[in-house]
């Protein structure tokens, strides 16, 4: 028998609420005000060649403030995110957006983790590997 997945048998794929709020203890913790936010965010997307959504060419302070309020109407738009989780050096925004999935970001020292993770899992497969050699051949 097939199992069906239910709607309440899952979380929820709608990542607003998680990703606002993300962003609003970014802005908490990161020290800089909203406008010095938004000044640094526009000079990299200048950088980038990338502008806002809609009619502004540039953030303002106004747009932050209803990127992260509560109501889900106005949303930051998905190229000008890694900008701002770089401007405020939060990536839990990022983080939000992708937990429905059951999927993480990870910053360069979790990935160095990571890595050094697996390299040891590898190192104790061929230790295994070359005990059972040495098994075999009576050393």
């Amino acid at each position: 028998m097939s199992e069906q997945l239910f709607l309440w048998d899952r979380p929820s794929l709608n990542p607003v609420p998680r990703v606002k709020e993300a962003m609003r203890q970014a802005l908490k913790s990161c020290g800089l005000s909203r406008e010095h936010v938004v000044d640094k965010m526009n000079s990299l997307a200048r950088a980038e060649g990338l502008s806002t959504n809609g009619k502004a060419k540039s953030a303002t302070a106004d747009m932050l403030d209803k990127w992260v309020a509560d109501s889900g109407e106005h949303l930051i738009p998905w190229k000008l995110l890694p900008i701002f989780c770089h401007v405020v050096g939060d990536i839990s925004p990022l983080r939000a957006l992708t937990a429905p999935l059951g999927a993480d970001v990870i910053d360069k020292n979790e990935k160095k983790l990571l890595k050094l993770a697996r390299a040891e899992r590898e190192i104790k497969k061929l230790q295994r590997l070359k005990k059972q050699i040495e098994t075999e051949i009576n050393l």
